[in-house]
């Protein structure tokens, strides 16, 4: 018998088998990542890494996505739940031409939208239910991580209006909708 271990991000994903000669693949589901996490993890890296290319190699990605964010995309998001906020994205920037940092462009905020209970709670939303916010604090305040990015464009751009910036050319529909269309082409 011979048994091959196939790790993705560390952990055991499926150990192929060889028994009498003849390959078997034995699929732990508890560890299988879905596509549609992937798929979010990939979207937020490539994100993060966008705003490096205009910020310039000192700005450190982690500041926009780390490694919390990233379990979390990958091993605590349900398939389900990975799968409704993917087609999201895909919807709002197909038919709602969004651009820029939209809380609908941002997985995190979406999965807080999702998880609201009542209809008051969804008119009402409030970053109280994101997972974003443990790790780079409320987005629209002057102490969070967005409003460092945000400054450090301010700063390589000076006589640039960063919300224009950030929606016309960092992260414009166009990007997106290439963005999309790159991540569901790659081989997973």
């Amino acid at each position: 018998m011979f048994i091959e271990l196939t790790k993705i991000n560390g952990e055991i994903q499926s150990r192929h088998q060889k028994i009498n000669n003849n390959p078997v693949t034995i699929i732990d589901r508890r560890k299988l990542v879905d596509k549609y996490n992937i798929y979010l993890d990939k979207y937020m890296e490539i994100r993060a890494i966008r705003l490096q290319t205009f910020i310039g190699k000192q700005f450190d990605t982690n500041l926009f996505y780390n490694s919390q964010d990233k379990n979390y995309l990958l091993h605590k998001l349900s398939n389900d739940q990975a799968k409704t906020i993917w087609d999201s994205i895909k919807f709002d920037t197909e038919y709602r031409a969004l651009k820029g940092l939209h809380f609908r462009t941002n997985p995190f905020c979406l999965d807080a939208l999702n998880r609201c209970t009542t209809v008051e709670e969804y008119l009402n939303f409030t970053c109280q239910n994101c997972r974003y916010v443990l790790h780079h604090n409320r987005c629209d305040f002057d102490c969070s991580d967005m409003n460092q990015i945000k400054k450090l464009i301010e700063l390589k751009f000076p006589n640039e209006n960063v919300e224009a910036l950030l929606n016309d050319k960092i992260f414009s529909n166009e990007f997106y909708k290439d963005l999309i269309k790159t991540i569901e082409n790659s081989e997973i």
